[in-house]
């Protein structure tokens, strides 16, 4: 039992090391290699690993280091419990520091938001205010805390077993009984202590049955039942029962199972334990080993109350060895050291501490806060600019499809006078000559079924202008091109041939329904008589348009007709060529035998 434990060392040792583990983390989320689950026990747990090694930052640092961590558990609803956590490793991390006001601010906001979630006493809050309690020997307080929250603590062990409470929750709740075993066996309320141990073996049982996978819960509760017996050795006096538990922690310190991070924690509870042990039963040999090392464990610590006690320890000790005075002067300066930093500040720094605590949290909510209502500024400015782009291309459009039509409705208008006085004043100008003609030469019957027939022309005209000028519909070259492929496709169908149509027009321009119907049963007439009369395979239509004029050339490859035959195939060309001539148009025929034939027709456009 003399020998001392070599202390352990890890990797994370400063507090760079650790702010540079704690961005790898973060670099690690934002890549896609952790999922957020996963990052936010990572982060957890290597605030935990940090606790133990003693390594302590101030609020305003783990409130950056922690900014991206947070808020991953604020953005997702999934995440709601882990809230408890974040406060929870800023308490810790105050109460390690010795910021008493910080810590029990941030227990009260897990209690809070415990209450809200579950209408229930926070495990994580009741577990940082008894450590507090016991730190300040308010060891009552800690008990009525613990009776207080009995019933429910009794109902989640219960629980645990049907519903299967997360092991990590066990785990804290071991560190809850662990602070009431030590109030109640200071207060030698062995009653309490014994029901204490009974809740940590049954936290244990559960974890080992049910989470045999989880190493670090299971350790967790092994090591706050190791501290609970050494609560009761202390208190009862028990030395068979205080080397028991020495034997306990150094086996897990040397248990491969036990996470290196809590190793720190059990060999500084042997030293300090040992320390105490050894001097109170004055093997004073053993009692210095661990005393140096509780000294060089304890040499950068601030907290006055840990170094009043290592104080306590060296007084003790030269009282053993018989140095009365050194000893007297010893405890004479650490009580002074104490004196001198618990003074009625101590209560006012708490709460200067607490109140800080709370005006830093709230200043980072409102900076977060302000960058919010800058983004959503901008937001609404960048969506009022768009909203009023659009309105201006709207109104843009709107202007421009009305100036469109009304250029179609100005152009329509042109051309229907145009077509007025090129088709209607001719015919009337005809219509006068024959019937000065009948005048003169008196009544002839020729010329009496010429003027008729014209005057039946001249009717169409004005009834096909009439059309254009009450129909919706617009003719214009394209559309009859259109109409001959129609056409071309349904007698296709019935008939084994093909067929290609050329284009070489200017402009999609309008035609007059006289125009549009005379030209499209001329093309109709030429296609039908190809089938009737014709054995071709290949139709050629060309639709081409110079200056105002319209050029459509039809051919296909049949035979076509000899020269000097005594008449064309009938096809129907007085037809066509009165349709023509009614559209003031110029129709030609030629001859390409044995390769067919081919028809031009040229048409004056208005």
């Amino acid at each position: 039992m003399c020998a001392a434990v070599p202390p352990y060392s890890y990797a994370i040792d400063s507090k760079d090391s650790a702010k540079i583990a704690l961005l790898k983390i973060d670099q690690a989320f934002e890549k896609g290699k952790l999922s957020g689950r996963k990052y936010l026990d990572t982060v957890h747990a290597a605030m935990r690993a940090l606790n133990a090694m003693g390594v302590h930052f101030k609020q305003k640092e783990l409130l950056g280091l922690l900014d991206r961590y947070k808020k991953v558990i604020w953005s997702d609803p999934a995440f709601e419990d882990q809230k408890r956590t974040y406060y929870a490793i800023f308490s810790n991390q105050a109460q390690m520091a010795g910021r008493n006001g910080e810590m029990l601010y941030y227990a009260e906001k897990i209690g809070k938001l415990e209450q809200e979630l579950t209408d229930k006493h926070s495990v994580t809050a009741l577990t940082i205010e008894m450590g507090y309690y016991n730190d300040q020997n308010s060891f009552h307080k800690t008990r009525e805390l613990f009776l207080g929250a009995k019933h429910e603590i009794a109902e989640l062990l219960n629980r645990a077993v049907k519903d299967s409470t997360k092991a990590a929750d066990l785990a804290q709740l071991s560190t809850l009984l662990s602070h009431a075993a030590k109030a109640a066996y200071t207060l030698k309320d062995t009653l309490l202590g014994h029901e204490v141990e009974q809740y940590l073996d049954m936290a244990g049982n559960i974890v080992r049955k049910l989470y045999p996978s989880d190493l670090e819960a299971s350790s967790f509760i092994r090591l706050n039942k190791t501290l609970a017996l050494n609560y009761k050795a202390k208190e009862l006096a028990d030395n068979k029962l205080q080397e028991a538990v020495f034997r306990m922690m150094e086996a897990m310190l040397l248990d491969e199972q036990v996470p290196d991070y809590l190793k720190d924690y059990i060999y500084f509870n042997i030293v300090d334990r040992k320390v105490a042990y050894f001097l109170k039963q004055k093997v004073n040999d053993s009692a210095a080993i661990y005393l140096a090392a509780l000294e060089k464990m304890r040499k950068d610590d601030g907290s006055a109350y840990n170094k009043f006690a290592v104080g306590q320890f060296k007084a003790k000790y030269l009282f053993n060895l018989g140095k009365y005075k050194e000893s007297a002067d010893t405890l004479g300066n650490a009580v002074q050291y104490l004196d001198s930093t618990h003074t009625q500040l101590v209560k006012d720094i708490n709460e200067m501490m607490y109140a800080q605590a709370k005006a830093e949290e709230q200043q980072l909510m409102l900076n977060e806060a302000a960058v919010e209502n800058k983004r959503k500024e901008q937001l609404i400015w960048s969506v009022s600019l768009g909203a009023l782009f659009l309105v201006i291309l709207g109104i843009g459009i709107f202007l421009y499809i009305r100036q469109r039509q009304k250029r179609k409705f100005l152009e329509f208008k042109l051309n229907m006078a145009r077509n007025i006085h090129d088709e209607t004043g001719p015919a009337l100008l005809y219509a006068k000559s024959l019937a000065k003609s009948c005048k003169v030469i008196g009544e002839d019957e020729h010329m009496r079924a010429e003027l008729e027939s014209h005057i039946e022309n001249m009717m169409f005209v004005i009834r096909s202008l009439s059309h254009d000028l009450k129909s919706d519909e617009l003719h214009s070259i394209g559309s009859l091109v259109k109409e001959t492929e129609t056409t071309l496709k349904k007698l296709k169908a019935l008939n084994v041939f093909n067929y290609e149509i050329k284009e070489q027009l200017k402009e999609n321009r309008f035609i007059s329904h006289y125009q549009y119907s005379q030209l499209k049963a001329v093309l109709q007439e030429c296609i039908t008589n190809s089938i009737k009369h014709a054995t071709f395979d290949q139709v050629d239509i060309s639709f081409t348009e110079a200056g105002n004029k319209l050029t459509i050339q039809y051919s296909d490859n049949g035979a076509g007709w000899q020269t000097g035959a005594s008449s064309a195939p009938g096809i129907g060309l007085n037809n066509m060529k009165e349709r023509v001539r009614l559209v003031n148009g110029e129709f030609s025929i030629e001859s390409h035998h044995p390769d067919g034939y081919a028809i031009q027709i040229v048409v004056p456009l208005r």
